[in-house]
């Protein structure tokens, strides 16, 4: 493993960091193995951060699977299952997590090379004098002003 490289790996099941390449567990000069499974929640340094990942490239054997879920762990909502080259993904969570599952079956493959980095999180916009703009005995509607 090369300096300031995070690699999947079946010994490795959460990880905190901010700013780190992100590879395989070949690392960015091999060859993920056969056979290979594991699970990686990677939570960013700060709680003020979320993660974001970029992928520079991937190249998973056929029946190779990566899946990213937004939050910590596989039960979060998915943003991706085989996500491409240049690709990225940003977490929207309340902890700004990031889970990589990953599968490789029968075939070891070139595997990917990405990077982790932290954006800032921002509030969720609060809508202003919220109220109510009709209502009937099945139908409640309502009013607000949108935030700047």
């Amino acid at each position: 493993m090369k300096k300031h490289e995070l690699q999947m790996h079946h010994d490795l099941s959460a990880f905190k960091t901010c700013n780190i390449r992100f590879t395989d567990s070949g690392g960015s000069d091999g060859r993920y193995i056969a056979w290979e499974s594991s699970t990686l929640t990677v939570e960013p340094e700060a709680p003020s951060k979320r993660l974001k990942v970029s992928f520079d490239e991937i190249n998973l054997a056929s029946e190779s699977m990566l899946k990213i879920y937004d939050g910590p762990d596989a039960n979060s909502p998915r943003l991706a299952y085989n996500p491409s080259s240049y690709s990225e993904y940003t977490a929207s969570g309340a902890g700004g997590e990031l889970t990589f599952e990953f599968h490789a079956i029968r075939n070891s493959g070139e595997g990917w090379d990405a990077y982790i980095s932290c954006v800032d999180s921002k509030p969720p916009a609060q809508p202003r004098r919220v109220g109510v703009a009709e209502l009937s005995p099945h139908t409640l509607y309502l009013k607000w002003e949108a935030p700047n």
